[in-house]
């Protein structure tokens, strides 16, 4: 029987999750970059001009949502690379802390353990599988997720005390918008001994390195069904309300039951 809980959106059954400590973290960085752009921009407007943070802010955001839009942006181009780095660490400091691995008491890869749970589940359940699966969830849902299975951990963790050029949680590739994850089993006789797991991200094989046991599954960044069910054996030790979901949601978790007339 699966969890009561949607692996969808899994923190609605989760009412202690802390979402304030990743805008903590987010401002803690752009409590760092911000001034200096703020003070850059109004050197360079009119007299009586005087832009605040927020307003910086808010036009880094425009920027991203324009070009996700319209594929260009005026806005864009008002900052320097280096600002817009700025700023996209920001975004990735925000989800890691919030789904990721600085989620207070490792929440997020808790909640992403669901979705795991449920991927595994149904490859494994042959005689109920069906040939496609599609559904319709958030970024946090694949960045959860990819945090349960340590697909893109740094170490040392991000911090926002300095910016990780070379890290591996970068959502503008991960997660930007319309991401897609698609997960395939398929067997190759002639490569491999059973069943393969792959993971698609984004239109690109995704390398499944915590699972990959041979040179195969290093070249085609593929595991085994059983090497991937073992390689996430965090995911599937977790049941909802034990102690561990407990000591990342509260006491007070909740699940709704709909009944019908």
């Amino acid at each position: 029987m699966s969890d009561p809980v949607s692996w969808i959106t899994p923190w609605t059954s989760c009412s202690g999750i802390d979402w304030h400590y990743a805008s903590k973290v987010g401002k803690e960085w752009s409590d760092s970059y911000l001034p200096n752009i703020t003070e850059r921009l109004n050197n360079l407007l009119p007299y009586g001009v005087s832009l605040t943070d927020d307003n910086t802010h808010g036009a880094l955001y425009a920027c991203a949502y324009d070009l996700a839009a319209g594929h260009e942006s005026p806005w864009c181009d008002v900052f320097y690379a280096d600002e817009l780095e700025d700023f996209e660490y920001e975004m990735d400091l925000i989800m890691v802390a919030s789904v990721g691995y600085l989620a207070p008491n490792d929440a997020g890869r808790i909640l992403g353990s669901v979705f795991v749970k449920e991927l595994i589940n149904r490859f494994s359940n042959i005689s109920e599988v069906q040939s496609l699966y599609l559904e319709f969830g958030h970024d946090a849902t694949i960045a959860a997720a990819m945090a349960a299975m340590d697909l893109n951990r740094d170490e040392p963790p991000l911090s926002s005390e300095e910016l990780r050029q070379h890290r591996k949680f970068r959502t503008s590739y991960q997660t930007p918008f319309a991401a897609q994850m698609i997960w395939e089993s398929f067997t190759c006789k002639e490569s491999f001994d059973g069943p393969q797991i792959r993971l698609v991200l984004n239109d690109e094989t995704y390398p499944l390195r915590t699972c990959a046991e041979t040179k195969q599954d290093r070249r085609f960044g593929t595991c085994s069904l059983d090497a991937f069910a073992r390689a996430n054996q965090f995911s599937t030790d977790i049941e909802f309300g034990d102690d561990t979901w407990q000591a990342a949601c509260g006491a007070h978790s909740e699940v709704l039951y709909v009944q019908g007339v």
